[in-house]
């Protein structure tokens, strides 16, 4: 028997005629007060049964169905790479690199990094949801993020937002009104205390320095200590709890070993709520959906400030 796809193809997609014969059973069987034909499916050739059980071919996304970015629209797109969910690009004017870009498998754009022409980071960084909608934005300047991150809900309003100074910050993601991540970032790289899930009852908890793994590493499920963990990473290498220790007595960049710490239980991060406070301050100052344009004003309003 074949199944509904088979016989109501994708939207676009005609049944092709020598199909009828073979879709008309199943159509009558699963809609019966629609049609009197009861007959079972005649047998097929091996070769048309093995065509039938093949996937419809597709055809490759264009640039001409691409979704164009929000901060280059009279741009020339590029495709570069295609994956299966994903395909990646450029935008180039004048045959000048200007951003770098991913999207969807149907062409909505998930992705836009604005670049120089040389590849850098410099500009707007914009993530988009499944319906097209600004979800996050970050701010860079000369590759390093500078001004202000934030993460939008779906009526507009900022959830979480962090402040970035030459690249130093907390990178803050949320669920609702949980927090979902948090990591501590230099120069685009994770550098101190990299959270999973509630930041105060993390089931992930790890340590980096200049990107590399430098510290204690646990995970926990249903709040107990997974068997393998705590583990213990010096310059990137895993070595035993001893020489662990023995390295940070003399450095002080590393965490203690303390055995209570293998609990989740944390305290909340002092970042944590900086970050909600100025979401508020954002919220009542720019309204919904603001500009870009002023949201760096306000950014290198507050890195005055500091």
């Amino acid at each position: 028997m074949y199944s509904k796809i088979d016989i109501f193809p994708r939207p676009g997609h005609r049944l092709a005629p020598s199909l009828w014969r073979i879709a008309i059973p199943e159509a009558a069987r699963l809609h019966p007060k629609k049609s009197k034909v009861q007959q079972p499916n005649p047998p097929l050739p091996p070769k048309q049964k093995a065509n039938l059980q093949r996937p419809p071919p597709v055809r490759p996304i264009t640039t001409s169905r691409l979704f164009r970015p929000r901060n280059a629209p009279q741009t020339e797109l590029h495709i570069t790479a295609r994956t299966g969910r994903n395909i990646q690009g450029e935008a180039s004017r004048s045959g000048h690199l200007v951003a770098q870009l991913s999207w969807t498998c149907f062409g909505r754009l998930c992705h836009e990094q604005s670049v120089t022409a040389d590849g850098t980071q410099h500009g707007w960084e914009l993530e988009y949801s499944p319906n097209g909608r600004l979800s996050w934005v970050a701010q860079w300047i000369k590759g390093k993020m500078h001004g202000l991150a934030a993460q939008f809900d779906e009526q507009g309003r900022v959830g979480f937002a962090s402040l970035f100074s030459n690249g130093v910050g907390v990178d803050i993601f949320g669920c609702g009104s949980q927090v979902s991540e948090y990591r501590e970032m230099s120069d685009g790289v994770p550098h101190g205390i990299v959270r999973w899930g509630n930041p105060e009852e993390p089931w992930c908890e790890e340590y980096f320095k200049a990107g590399k793994r430098h510290g204690i590493f646990r995970n926990w499920q249903d709040n107990r200590l997974e068997d393998s963990f705590p583990k213990f990473f010096l310059d990137d290498k895993e070595v035993d709890q001893q020489n662990y220790q023995r390295a940070a007595n003399s450095d002080t960049s590393l965490p203690k070993y303390l055995p209570e710490d293998d609990r989740p239980a944390r305290k909340k991060p002092k970042a944590v709520q900086e970050s909600i406070q100025l979401a508020e301050r954002l919220n009542s100052s720019l309204g919904r959906w603001p500009e870009l344009e002023k949201l760096a004003e306000l950014g290198t309003k507050l890195l005055a400030e500091i």
